[in-house]
This record gives C-alpha cells, structure tokens and sequence, in this order.
C-alpha cells in the first residue's frame, strides 16, 4: 500500500510538473511572440527613420552638387577659356584693388589715372605689403565679389552698388587689425592695377604674366624643394618647352589661338613668392634661392595684347 501510495504521488508530481511545463511554455511562447513583435516594430520605426534621414541627407546633398556644379561651371569657364581685350590683357583681371592711406580726392586719381600711382607701392595692398592677404580669395562672378577665407564664404558686395565698397573694405579691417584706415576698394576695367601700372621702371601699364612650367620644374631641383607653380601667381602657364626658353622670347611676338602678343621683359620676383599658397607662411626664402641659383631674380615674361580675342586651355603657341 505504501508502494500503491508512493506511486499516485509520484504520478501527481509528474502531472503537476508537466501541468507547469505546459504553463511555462506557453508563457514563453507568448513572449516570444511580443518580442519578436516589438522587434518588428523597431525594425519598420528605424526603417521608416532612416528612409526620411536618408531623403534628408539625398535633398541637401542634391543642393549642395547643384550648388557646387554652378560655381564650378563659371569657375571652369572664367579659367579654361580667358578674354583678351587689345592693350589691356585678360578681361577682369585685377581689375579690383585696395587703396590704403588716401584721402578721397587722392583716391579718386589713383584709381581712375595709372600715372598717379607710379611708385606708391605703399598705397595699395599687396602681398609684398601686407602678407596676411595671402590666406584670403576674391571670386568676382556676375557682377558680385565675393570674399573667402580658406575656402569659407565671408561676404559678398554688389560692384554695381558703390556704397557696398566700403562694407568689404569694413570686413578685411575687422578681420586683420594689423591693417589701418583708411582702406578703399578700387575698380578699374581699363587700366587695371597690375604690378606693371605701379612701377617706374617699366615702360608699359597693363600686361598679361606668363610662366614656363619646365622653368619652374628646374629651379625646384635645383634647390632640391618642392615649388608650387601658384606662389608665382602667373596668368597662363605653359609647357613642352626647355627651362628657361622663355627668356629667348624677349622682343619677339608669340601667337595664341590667332591672338598676338608681345613679349616685353622678363618678371623680377619680390617677396611675395615666399608665401605659401593660402597661408602667411613665409619660412623659405625662394627669392632669395633664385638669386643664389641663377644669379637673377626672375621667373616668367611680361606679354601685351596686340588684338582682342580668346584663349584657351590646350592653345598651341607660335613664334
């Protein structure tokens, strides 16, 4: 009997355990089916997140290639092929100008007559000057100047607004107080403020700077440094050559693509070209490098245009 009794509790435990099993299971499979609910649901949340983030991150993408893809086209335009107005140069270029330490009456002159600024380096800025420029970008596009610094966007003026002049002049003061008033933004299309309508030593105004990269290739073996051919912040480059070639040029008229110009002199380098590009950093002496190498400090040729015209990239030059 006790046997028999034994028995019927053991056969009870076993029920009750494969009644608490059963239990078990089923409230593990109810939570498995809410887990993999939620789940499912987190996934279609995060997808449904990600979609509209991804939208986001696509529209402004979009805007900002489209944005891009219109500065690089009137970039590509303005420097793969150039206008060539006769007696001037390349049409807009350095057209623009900061007069420093004028009155208004001797800005006035300076800007309009190149007679006037013969000499006065001193009131205009240049790099020779004030070295902190160097690192700052003007891009001149559809009438609107437009300041940069490393690439940033800082100000933008209307040049057919007089009165905006002096709001650009206002920021690069702001912006480098090493730099004094009075400071003037000056616009000449006709005589343009190249380094040549500066000098006494130069019998021509406007003029067009050209480089031979083969020159440059020389000079930085010579030196056994890296030399970046924009530190001399030439107008056309050109290349097939021998270094140095160029200067056999002196007197003589070159042709490109049916546009004329004469070969006036060889360019004398100031201190300017110790800059590296987009910085004020000044720490080696490449003026000084040409001298010691070549005894001379020049790197390129003057041109003057003899007709008008266009220029592009790719343009054969003839004797």
């Amino acid at each position: 009997e006790s046997i028999k009794w034994q028995q019927e509790k053991l056969e009870d435990v076993q029920e009750l355990c494969e009644t608490f099993q059963k239990n078990d299971n089923l409230r593990m499979n109810v939570m498995s089916e809410r887990l993999e609910e939620y789940r499912r649901m987190a996934r279609e949340d995060h997808q449904i997140l990600s979609d509209k983030s991804a939208q986001s991150r696509a529209e402004r993408n979009q805007e900002i290639m489209d944005a891009l893809s219109k500065l690089n086209g009137a970039l590509d335009k303005r420097i793969n092929e150039v206008g060539i107005k006769k007696n001037i140069g390349i049409i807009s270029d350095r057209i623009f100008a900061f007069a420093k330490g004028l009155d208004q009456e001797e800005l006035k002159l300076f800007e309009k007559n190149p007679n006037e600024r013969k000499g006065k380096w001193n009131n205009i800025l240049t790099l020779k000057n004030s070295a902190v420029l160097n690192k700052y970008n003007f891009i001149f596009n559809n009438d609107k100047l437009t300041l940069f610094l490393r690439n940033k966007k800082l100000l933008s003026i209307e040049v057919t607004q007089q009165a905006d002049y002096q709001e650009i002049s206002n920021k690069i003061l702001e912006l480098e107080t090493s730099l004094k008033p009075p400071l003037a933004l000056m616009k000449n299309e006709i005589f343009p403020f190249f380094d040549t309508s500066l000098s006494k030593k130069i019998g021509f105004t406007n003029s067009i700077s050209l480089l031979n990269i083969q020159s440059i290739i020389d000079f930085e073996n010579k030196i056994n440094n890296k030399v970046e051919p924009s530190i001399f912040r030439g107008n056309i480059y050109i290349d097939g050559i021998k270094p140095w070639a160029e200067r056999e040029w002196l007197g003589k008229v070159i042709t490109i693509n049916d546009v004329n110009f004469k070969v006036e002199k060889n360019i004398p380098r100031c201190v300017a070209i110790n800059l590296k590009p987009q910085s004020d950093d000044n720490s080696i002496d490449l003026l000084q490098l040409l001298k010691k190498t070549y005894n001379h400090f020049d790197m390129g040729i003057f041109l003057t245009a003899l007709d008008d015209g266009e220029i592009s990239i790719g343009n054969s030059i003839k004797l």
